[in-house]
């Protein structure tokens, strides 16, 4: 129905209006550019501050802080020949809390652009939303890009309906252009977090690829990309020509002193757990939790924080005695039906197994795995030399030759690939959790 429909008698002076409809936004004068990009993604909840995020996972104030410190001299350095940076690392590592705590200190010091966070909800998921965010959340912070944002959107006002390459050009690179050269006095960072949970791979590579296209324009942003080390945004990386304008930064295990920041993470943890008034009649062994716990927790993270994350949480659900929990986690103790500490992680590596984009392989190698060494045999793998043979894998599996590796790339099993022989975990926690798992037949 047309906006104003048999009015009549009546005037209207200045603004911007927009008519809003199935398949198109029309903009008319009367309503701001804020506005019209502000109903365009009321939906989506992907800014760091978002109230659809919240809580939102965040750095433990004592922890990560040489990586955050590497970002934030990285974001504010003038001759930064390294505009992009991708922060990768396996899943439950504390990507998005990095991300998270990146993005509210740059909130602070004025340095930060803009923030999306991907996420598996629907509209969260889907690439169609990023660049509108990002050019709403400018405009916000930036006066001169909110006069061009509105320009962009009374010359083409079907832009926010059009395809990722239009809306990058009309809404990001145009708009940056029609801002003029003196509208920013330092670099800001944009934060892409979960890239990988972007619905389409093709659209996560077509997202990388169009960042590489405006760095030759030489805007004065840092663009900080965030996921897993999928197969197909580690391409995109390369087939780009990026590689000579990247900084790498991986969160894996062996990286930023990750083991004492998790066991600082555990040890405050457990402390407020102890010293919370709800556990004052609480009867606590001491020392709790006993020598040599924390250490042990310690290792089977490998790296999570998730992990870690998971067990305080365990231990510290409401009506349930710490003491009694922590045993569980540790296996000292069985769980009571359909009690099980590791639900989250269950659901995180369910996820991953089944977005992979032949499950049905994913599973059957899975299954034969299981099949050959039991879930026992699982927490064996935890080298290249300690799997089974990926041959007779395949034989078992009824794949072809080479299968495996291909179908496990970037997943949660790796193989060695020196000889590409043996196949192992790469997430030691993933034993624990499928042998506590009701689905663990």
């Amino acid at each position: 129905m047309p906006m104003f429909a048999n009015a009549n008698q009546f005037s209207i002076h200045g603004g911007i209006y927009s008519n809003i409809g199935r398949d198109q936004i029309n903009v008319h004068e009367g309503r701001s550019a804020l506005e019209v990009l502000s109903e365009h993604i009321k939906d989506v909840g992907a800014a760091h501050d978002s109230a659809l995020r919240y809580p939102p996972p965040r750095c433990h104030p004592e922890t990560r802080k040489e990586v955050q410190t590497t970002i934030l001299k990285w974001i504010q350095s003038r001759a930064n020949k390294l505009p992009v940076c991708w922060i990768y690392g396996p899943a439950g590592v504390g990507k998005s809390a990095v991300a998270q705590t990146i993005a509210e200190l740059t909130a602070t010091n004025d340095l930060l652009g803009a923030s999306f966070f991907f996420s598996r909800h629907q509209a969260g998921s889907c690439a169609e939303y990023l660049f509108p965010s990002i050019a709403y959340q400018l405009a916000v912070r930036i006066q001169k890009f909110n006069d061009a944002i509105t320009h962009t959107l009374r010359e083409n006002p079907g832009v926010l309906r059009s395809s990722l390459d239009i809306q990058f050009r009309q809404l990001f690179r145009n708009t940056c252009r029609l801002a003029g050269e003196d509208w920013m006095q330092h670099p800001r960072v944009i934060i892409i977090d979960g890239l990988d949970e972007c619905k389409e791979s093709i659209l996560q590579q077509r997202i990388i690829s169009l960042i590489a296209s405006v760095l030759k324009d030489h805007l004065p942003f840092r663009f900080l990309i965030v996921s897993r080390p999928e197969p197909q945004i580690h391409e995109a990386f390369q087939t780009n020509d990026m590689e000579s304008r990247l900084k790498l930064l991986s969160l894996d295990k062996g990286s930023w002193n990750t083991r004492r920041d998790i066991k600082t993470f555990l040890e405050t943890g457990f402390d407020r757990i102890l010293t919370h008034p709800r556990m004052a009649h609480v009867y606590f062994p001491h020392p709790w939790p006993a020598h040599g716990v924390i250490e042990d927790l310690v290792e089977k993270a490998c790296g999570q924080f998730l992990y870690a994350k998971t067990v305080l949480e365990f231990v510290n659900e409401d009506h349930a005695h710490p003491v009694e929990q922590l045993s569980i986690v540790l296996g000292l103790k069985a769980p009571f039906q359909g009690h099980f500490p590791f639900k989250q992680l269950d659901l995180l590596y369910d996820r991953i197994l089944l977005s992979h984009t032949d499950r049905n392989k994913v599973i059957t190698i899975l299954g034969t795995l299981i099949r050959l060494s039991g879930l026992s045999g699982l927490r064996r793998w935890n080298n290249h030399r300690s799997g089974p043979c990926i041959a007779v894998i395949e034989t078992l599996s009824g794949l072809q030759t080479g299968e495996v590796s291909l179908v496990l790339r970037g997943n949660i099993f790796a193989t060695n690939h020196e000889q590409v022989t043996f196949i192992f975990t790469t997430r030691p926690s993933l034993p624990d959790s499928v042998s506590a798992s009701p689905l663990s037949s």
